[in-house]
C-alpha cells in the first residue's frame, strides 16, 4: 500500500525540488520507503518550523541503500523521485 511521508526540508531545497531541478534526497532509512510512496516536503527551519502552509509531493521511483552506494552513511538511503502517477 502506497504510504505519504511528511517531509522537512530546508527552504533552499525545497524550492528546488519545487523547480524539479533537485530530483533525489539522502534521508535517515527510518521509514520504511518503498517505490511508489509519496513524499510531501515542505519548508522548514529550526528557527521557525514550518514556513507557510506550501508543499510538494513526489513519488518515489528509486531508492538506493548504503549497501549499493558505498558513498552513503550506514542507515541512510537516498531516495530519487519525480511527479506522482
Amino acid at each position: 500500500m502506497r504510504r505519504i511521508h511528511e517531509l522537512k526540508t530546508a527552504p533552499i531545497y525545497y524550492e528546488a525540488v519545487v523547480l524539479r531541478q533537485k530530483t533525489a534526497e539522502v534521508r535517515l532509512d527510518d521509514r520504511g520507503y518503498q517505490v511508489g510512496d509519496l513524499v510531501e516536503l515542505y519548508p522548514w527551519t529550526k528557527a521557525l518550523g514550518r514556513i507557510g502552509t506550501n508543499s510538494v509531493v513526489r513519488e518515489i521511483t528509486f531508492i538506493m541503500t548504503a549497501e549499493e552506494g558505498p558513498w552513503l552513511a550506514e542507515g541512510h538511503v537516498m531516495l530519487c523521485f519525480g511527479d506522482p502517477a
